[in-house]
């Protein structure tokens, strides 16, 4: 098996043990990029879920080998397109699927990609000017030192 097999695994964080990048499942972040997004490998199985702020993206892009992929996909994506009933005690039913959607699903709505010492800022071409990109690409440079940050871009749902 390979380190990259071995090393990103469905529901990894769930473990309280695991602190791979210095993540931890549910962690809270001041300052943070990401609020209560959800964190996939290449296979689209969910690793774990929680704020990341600029340290946490320059970890991962630091610390992934080659080979290894790192998604991010927003709360309302990743969580809450899956509810399918509130209940009074405002505890949530799920989808099965709710932990490991596929790898097209994560591509289609990855908010970010992370790489060996890269960030991709993912965007829809259909809702952002080429001066927007330009511009949050700028914000995330700034925010995340020492890691190339590039744009990406979907469009219907492709990276």
């Amino acid at each position: 098996m390979s380190i990259k097999a071995m090393r990103l695994t469905h529901n990894m964080y769930r473990n309280q043990n695991c602190n791979l990048f210095g993540l931890t499942e549910g962690q809270l972040r001041f300052e943070d990029i990401v609020h209560n997004g959800s964190w996939y490998n290449d296979r689209g199985e969910k690793l774990g879920w929680g704020d990341l702020n600029p340290q946490d993206l320059k970890n991962i892009a630091n610390g992934l080998v080659e080979g290894e992929s790192f998604y991010i996909l927003s709360e309302s994506v990743s969580y809450w397109a899956f509810v399918t009933k509130v209940n009074s005690d405002l505890s949530h039913e799920v989808l099965p699927d709710v932990t490991s959607p596929g790898i097209d699903f994560v591509q289609k709505h990855a908010i970010f990609l992370i790489e060996p010492n890269k960030v991709s800022v993912i965007f829809d071409r259909r809702y952002y000017s080429d001066e927007q990109i330009k511009k949050s690409v700028g914000y995330y440079q700034d925010r995340v030192p020492d890691v190339t940050v590039v744009a990406g871009y979907r469009q219907s749902g492709e990276l």
